[in-house]
């Protein structure tokens, strides 16, 4: 609680909310001596009741709380409190000097009389009065305080003068105790200092720290103090010591080197604290502007001196205090030099003004001398000399000649030569008349009357009058043509020019006089009656034209009536054409020179024999046609359509109701008066399509032989046929189209014949009757494993690389963790199509059906001994409700390789790579980085760098990686997976020959899917292993050593010799051994032969067929008895199980 009066003990509360009811009020105090606590409870308190006209009106009455006059520190908080009584109840407020209201609060003492007010100020900060003021409906009242501060200004320190040395701390102070507050402003040289980097202010103002003194800080400091009662402005002066201005040596302004030597250039500096820096400039030859380098020691040193670096050089010394500068100029000496060509030709007109510059430069600056031809050349009324050395004179015949301008100083000489040639331009002596008539094959003879100084150069053009032909006649001044011909008719051009090579030209126009002739485009003339005319051109020439006429069964052809006309240039157009016009028409040309005559012959057929490029069209019977002439005419031409002999139309050949038997082939000749053609049209009768084969199978299997889907149809006119899959067009335009027994052709296929008369078509279905599982895509570590009722791996088909599962067969999905989608590990599935199987009556996919976990192969290590004792048998497979071994492994004790795989292979081998083949486990067993250990690139340097020369082979040729047991060869899905242990591997040579092996284990999966899988022993039993270390003499030495790949590690894996496959088939009671030689002959270096460890029976084997027969002559690929192989690799009775009878056969 608030205390109010100390000495009435007068305590006020925060406001509150009392109860509508009766209530007591708990008071707790703590003595501040003895902290003890002291309770007070008061007597039960009813809320004061205010009954109506128990309070006489009153005018307000304030009382102020204590002193009117009151004396407070600056900055202190205080509290003010008024007493106010009246009734009605008074409007209280509190008032400063400035006439604002204040906020404040209001208790109520007594029920609608007695009020007190509080103010509470939270600092004090100037003198100031507060009024209390009251006011009702009847009067006001008003009571104030006064409040005042206790002020004090006392100076405590003020700095004086001071030296401060360069870039050390220092202090400055103004330091004064007052009330109120002062505020104190810096300056520097009548600038307010503001803190930066050197200069800062205490948080109090008293205080100005220098942190690091600078030639910027020296001058007048002044600190101004000041509060609301009072003001001082105290000033010192600051100086810096330890200091000092740059200056740099200038004695030496220029320096002289030779082009190509090294120079120097210094800067060298006197004196200057602190040291000053520098920085280079520099300005060409011949510039206005320097501009910076860089370049920022005294001396420049420049290792060879060309014209680019010649100029002058400034250095600018610069410290905190001043700066410096100075300019060297570096002069090159170079013997003269001639800024342009060495060489010029000067061709002036006579009269004109010749310069010739002479720009050689050099330093020192070279003596010029001017010469011609050998003669010094003086500054004279010919000649004008400038001092720029410019040789200036008129051109003329005098003047010509080779001017020499020699430039000569201490260090060399060099000369600048001009020729000087002048000329007369190139002008004619016009003869009276260019026109020149000559009869054809006279001799034509014209001389061109050309001037000019030198001689001018020429040539004779000659220009067709039509401009189609120019060319090249003599470059002679007379031009002789002996015998001149038609062709030479034209303008006969003279060119000439002199050495400026503006060329002029007189032209001379050439008549050749030429007899008439006559050259006919063809002889006989057929046309056919009725038409409309007939054009006989007789195509004359001559010079001067020739006039036609024309003559007709030995009389002048009268022209210009109804039946006669003749064009322009003589062709005579016979119109209305009948059969009595038949006969010899001679065409007479006639000029001066003489008369010619040529004859045509018209013969007049009653009906077209020939036409031109025969037409069809197509007409639907008992419809409607009109066909149209296929000759390109107009509407003005005349057309008649002929049928054999007879005319069968006009214009456009209608048919009111096609019938079949007004097919055939219809003639239409066009005639105008220039022209008649004959066109051919032949008319057919519209068939609509229609397939040959109404009922043909239209559903197949996608794995039926000789798959073909036919659309065999008939139509006129022919049909176009499109096929669809999918509703995608297919590329093919055949009638039969054939699907490969491929997956990929499964679908709907459409094939769609048509004409523009109509249209049919015809579906197909090539479909699946199992689910159809992608072996290298759906069948991953993520996916279910795929197991019979049996809880067995799955040994259903494997069609086109997709494991096949017959529709309506159940099967059961096994994940070991469980399914994404459901929550046991193992599901029974049925195959409805595709990829769907229902589970739990729901249809899934299988492609989406994921287990949480991948599946997890499982490698046991069993204490079974193989290999004569040398090695133990790893068993690879997966656990289901038991162990299910997919192969065994004979892995070698000591040397940590494996020897042979075992396995079963049947007719459920997937024959295909499987997926997630980035998959390999097992290198916990043995441990070295497969990628780096078939690096072929690595490995042929360490085997070069092994054996002490080159590896032979491809650059692609290494020891790549082989599975002992062939994923392809185990069943599909999961079970390939294993196949990728680091247990299964060998080195095996990748040359191209090697691909055999591939070829066997390809044979032997094809010759096992032949036999029917009900047999109960369909299988054929297959042990692969390696055996023999290969092992190479090096360098010198006699004793063979053990060739190895390595990783980066130093893992090594040494290769073996040989790679066999003991194959057993129980159906036949037979077994072989087939044995390759891995390494090749040209990294071995000895005979083939001598690997060849028992008598070769592939001869005897028919199922290998299928290998290259050179390859296995060749002794890297030989077939043994099981006997011999037993005996050879010391696996006595180890593989025969008993049937030593050749495998010559597999029985399907």
């Amino acid at each position: 609680m608030n205390i109010i009066n100390k000495d009435d003990q007068f305590y006020i509360s925060e406001p509150i909310v009392f109860p509508k009811d009766t209530f007591k009020v708990l008071m707790i105090a703590e003595d501040e001596k003895t902290k003890e606590t002291i309770k007070r409870t008061s007597l039960p308190i009813e809320p004061q009741q205010v009954f109506p006209d128990s309070i006489k009106d009153e005018a307000p009455k304030v009382t102020i709380t204590g002193d009117s006059k009151v004396t407070s520190s600056y900055g202190s908080p205080l509290q003010l409190t008024c007493r106010v009584t009246g009734h009605p109840k008074p409007n209280i407020l509190w008032t400063d000097d400035d006439g604002s209201t204040l906020k404040f609060t209001v208790t109520t003492l007594k029920e609608e009389y007695e009020f007190v007010s509080v103010l509470e100020i939270d600092k004090v900060n100037k003198k100031n009065t507060y009024v209390c003021k009251a006011t009702n409906s009847i009067s006001s009242d008003e009571k104030s305080v006064e409040v005042e501060m206790s002020n004090y200004f006392d100076v405590v320190n003020l700095s004086k003068d001071k030296i401060i040395e360069y870039n050390t701390e220092d202090k400055l102070y103004c330091k004064v105790n007052a009330n109120p507050p002062v505020n104190v402003t810096w300056y520097l040289n009548g600038k307010i200092i503001v803190n930066d980097d050197n200069l800062s202010i205490t948080s109090d103002q008293s205080t100005l720290l220098i942190k690091k003194m600078k030639p910027e800080h020296v001058g007048k400091i002044l600190c101004e103090i000041r509060n609301d009662v009072k003001r001082i402005v105290h000033d010192l002066q600051l100086t810096i010591i330890g200091v000092e201005a740059p200056k740099i040596d200038n004695k030496i302004t220029e320096i002289y080197a030779n082009k190509g030597s090294s120079a120097k250039i210094s800067c060298r500096i006197l004196k200057g604290d602190p040291k000053p820096t520098i920085q280079w400039y520099f300005k060409a030859k011949n510039k206005d502007s320097f501009y910076p380098i860089k370049e920022y020691k005294e001396d420049i040193n420049i290792d060879k001196v060309t014209a680019n670096v010649v100029g002058t050089y400034k250095c600018i010394a610069k410290n905190e205090i001043d700066k410096d500068s100075h300019i060297v100029d570096l002069i090159m000496e170079y013997s003269p030099v001639i800024m342009d060509k060495e060489y010029i030709d000067i061709l002036k007109r006579m009269g004109e003004t010749i310069t010739i510059s002479c720009k050689i430069h050099g330093e020192p600056a070279p003596e010029i001398h001017w010469s011609i031809n050998g003669i010094k050349v003086e500054d004279t009324e010919l000649y004008k000399i400038y001092r720029d050395h410019t040789l200036t004179f008129k051109a003329s015949i005098k003047t010509m000649g080779m001017y020499t301008c020699e430039g000569v100083n201490k260090l060399g000489s060099i000369k600048y030569i001009a020729n000087v040639s002048v000329f007369e331009p190139v002008s004619f002596d016009v003869p009276k008349t260019l026109t020149i008539k000559i009869r054809l094959r006279r001799t034509l003879d014209i001389t061109c009357p050309v001037k000019g100084y030198p001689t001018p150069l020429l040539r004779w053009e000659f220009h067709s009058r039509d401009g189609t032909k120019r060319r090249i006649l003599s470059e002679k001044a007379q031009l002789v043509i002996p015998a001149i011909a038609v062709n030479d008719h034209g303008l006969y051009v003279c060119i000439a020019k002199n050495p400026d090579g503006k060329e002029k030209s007189i032209a001379y126009v050439v008549n050749v006089e030429v007899p008439p002739s006559i050259t006919p485009e063809e002889k006989e003339i057929v046309a056919i009656k009725d038409d409309i005319g007939i054009r006989i051109p007789c195509n004359s020439s001559g010079n001067p034209k020739p006039k036609i006429s024309w003559i007709y069964k030995g009389n002048p052809l009268a022209i210009g009536n109804e039946y006669y006309s003749m064009e322009s240039d003589g062709t005579l157009l016979i119109k209305n054409v009948k059969e009595s016009v038949a006969g010899t028409y001679a065409c007479v040309a006639e000029s001066e020179l003489g008369k010619v005559f040529e004859n045509f012959k018209v013969v007049i057929n009653k009906y077209p024999i020939r036409g031109g490029i025969v037409g069809e069209e197509y007409l639907v019977e008992n419809k409607p046609a009109v066909v149209k002439c296929n000759v390109p005419h107009t509407s003005t031409d005349q057309i008649l359509w002929y049928k054999g002999r007879f005319v069968v139309a006009r214009g456009d050949l209608i048919f009111k109701k096609y019938r079949n038997s007004r097919s055939g082939l219809y003639k239409c000749r066009v005639s105008n008066y220039y022209k008649s053609i004959t066109g051919n049209v032949r008319i057919k009768t519209v068939v609509k399509p229609r397939f040959v084969y109404s009922h043909t199978k239209q559903t197949f299997m996608f794995y039926e032989p000789d798959l073909c889907l036919t659309c065999g149809n008939s139509a006129s006119p022919k049909t176009e046929i499109s096929w669809w899959k999918n509703k995608r067009r297919i590329v093919y335009s055949g009638d039969t189209y054939c699907c490969k027994n491929s997956v990929t052709s499964i679908g709907e296929y459409e094939c769609v014949v048509e004409n523009k008369f109509g249209k049919i078509s015809r579906k197909f279905y090539v479909k699946a009757d199992d689910c159809l599982l992608d072996i290298k895509e759906d069948l991953e570590k993520y996916h279910p494993l795929i197991l019979n009722q049996d809880y067995k791996v799955s040994d259903f088909s494997i069609k086109d690389g997709h494991l096949a599962i017959p529709i309506g067969n159940k099967v059961q999905f096994f994940c070991q963790g469980g399914f994404n989608k459901f929550t046991d590990s193992i599901l029974i599935a049925e195959c409805m199509q595709s990829h769907t199987f229902k589970i739990n009556d729901e249809e899934v996919d299988y492609t989406k059906l994921k287990c949480k976990e991948a599946l997890k192969q499982v490698t046991i290590k069993t204490k079974e001994d193989c290999a004569k004792g040398n090695g133990e048998v790893y068993r690879i497979g997966i656990y289901v409700k038991e162990f299910m071994e997919m192969y065994q492994i004979c892995y070698h004790k000591i040397l940590k390789i494996p020897l042979y795989g075992e396995y079963n292979l049947t007719t459920s081998a997937a024959g295909v790579s499987c997926a997630s083949p980035e998959i390999w486990f097992n290198d916990d067993v043995i441990n070295y980085n497969k990628d780096e250990m078939y690096d072929c690139k690595q490995q042929r340097n360490d085997l070069t760098t092994l054996i002490g020369r080159d590896l032979p082979g491809k650059e692609d040729e290494c020891f790549g990686s082989r599975q002992l047991v062939n994923e392809k060869d185990l069943p599909a899905g999961f079970p390939q997976i294993l196949a990728h242990s680091y247990l299964n591997i060998v080195p095996q040579w990748n040359s191209d020959s090697m691909k055999n092996w591939d070829i066997l284990e390809e044979i032997l999966r094809t010759e096992v899917k032949k036999r029917h899988r009900s047999f109960t022993k369909s299988n054929i039993y297959i042990r692969t292993g390696v055996s023999q270390r290969f092992r190479l003499s090096l360098g010198k030495s006699k004793v063979r050593s053990d060739i190895y790949i390595k990783d980066k590690a130093g893992n090594k894996i040494l290769p073996p010799v040989y790679i066999w496959k003991v194959i057993t088939d129980q159906f036949s009671a037979a077994t072989v051994a087939i044995i390759q030689v891995m390494v090749p002959e040209s990294l071995r270096r000895d005979n083939t032969k001598d690997y060849e460890i028992c008598e070769n029976q592939c001869d005897k084997i028919q199922w290998l067929k299928g290998i290259d027969v050179d390859y296995l002559n060749s002794g890297n690929m030989f077939c043994c008895s099981i006997n011999d192989f037993e005996k050879a690799f010391r696996y006595p009775v180890a593989f025969s199980m008993g049937y030593t009878k050749i495998l010559s056969i597999i029985s399907s």
